[in-house]
């Protein structure tokens, strides 16, 4: 599969089942990664809940989206659509409709993500649907 084929399908697997955090970084092992990472890991339920995948596109380190792994090329392409330049840090939130929701520099707070992404139309009829699904 072309890298233009498989970027595109990458993303456009999540379109309307799926919110995107894309984590964009120079390596795999940088600091702000490890960072964000640790704080993820500890609400894994509230990533759940939010039907949200996180993906990663090091500019050196191994790229995936969800427990996908993607070819540096189709990384890059991605990186390109979202205009993020070779080597800087981002964190971008993608609606479920695919579009940019909000995007850092830094680490973000995941509390601002999570009531970002609550104020979304998708989201609230979700709530309204299913509930709380996490205590706290």
């Amino acid at each position: 599969m072309n890298a233009t084929l498989e970027a595109d399908n990458a993303l456009e697997a999540h379109r309307w089942d799926h919110r995107l955090l894309l984590v964009f970084s120079p390596r795999a092992d940088d600091l702000r990664v490890r960072t964000l990472n640790e704080r993820l890991a500890s609400h894994a339920c509230e990533l759940r809940d939010r039907e949200l995948i996180v993906g990663h596109f090091p500019v050196f380190g191994d790229a995936r989206l969800g427990d996908r792994a993607l070819s540096p090329e189709s990384a890059a392409r991605i990186r390109k659509e979202f205009r993020v330049k070779f080597g800087d840090f981002a964190v971008i939130l993608s609606g479920k409709d695919g579009l940019e929701k909000r995007r850092d520099t830094e680490v973000p707070e995941l509390d601002t993500l999570f009531s970002l992404i609550d104020t979304m139309p998708m989201r609230r009829a979700e709530m309204r649907s299913r509930g709380a699904q996490c205590a706290g």
